[in-house]
């Protein structure tokens, strides 16, 4: 006795849609990725220009941006009346940059502040250093608890200031 063809694709083709529909289907969200970086470099240098100059630059050895963070490793920032600012590690976040580790801040004229972490609002050209520094200029030499700079006027407040200034006469 012989199956005959037709009768041996129907068999086939029922079992095939009675499995189909026996499986159980539900609506989940695709996987969500671990990781949300977006940029990744090694170093790099970025210059900011408008139309008639070059505003400032940036050197850094590597930097990575993830959820909008950047952070950049052994940074070297100069320009907008700052000679130059360096940093081990710089984390932007919006307008704010923070500093940190062997953080030094060398002004156009001749002063050098030198502290583990810096906050800089790059909007308002603002430093804000909140716990110790030194500063030097020639053999003059200021330890402070604070700093607060203004890059635009160059004015510097600081709070428990042991100072030793050479004048002179």
């Amino acid at each position: 006795m012989a199956i005959k063809l037709e009768t041996f694709l129907y068999i086939a083709i029922f079992i095939v849609i009675a499995f189909t529909l026996s499986l159980k289907q539900e609506n989940k969200d695709a996987a969500i990725a671990t990781s949300k970086k977006e940029l990744e470099f090694t170093n790099s240098t970025f210059s900011e220009v408008n139309t008639t100059a070059q505003l400032s630059q940036a050197f850094t050895k590597s930097g990575i941006q993830e959820n909008g963070v950047l952070t950049l490793n052994d940074i070297t920032y100069s320009g907008q009346k700052l000679k130059s600012l360096k940093a081990n590690r710089a984390v932007y976040d919006g307008n704010i940059s923070t500093l940190y580790g062997n953080v030094v801040l060398k002004q156009e004229s001749g002063f050098e502040y030198t502290t583990d972490k810096a906050i800089y609002d790059i909007n308002k050209q603002f430093i804000y250093v909140p716990n110790s520094f030194l500063a030097k200029m020639n053999d003059n030499t200021m330890n402070g608890k604070d700093l607060k700079y203004n890059i635009s006027t160059q004015n510097a407040e600081a709070t428990n200031i042991h100072a030793i200034l050479y004048t002179k006469n």
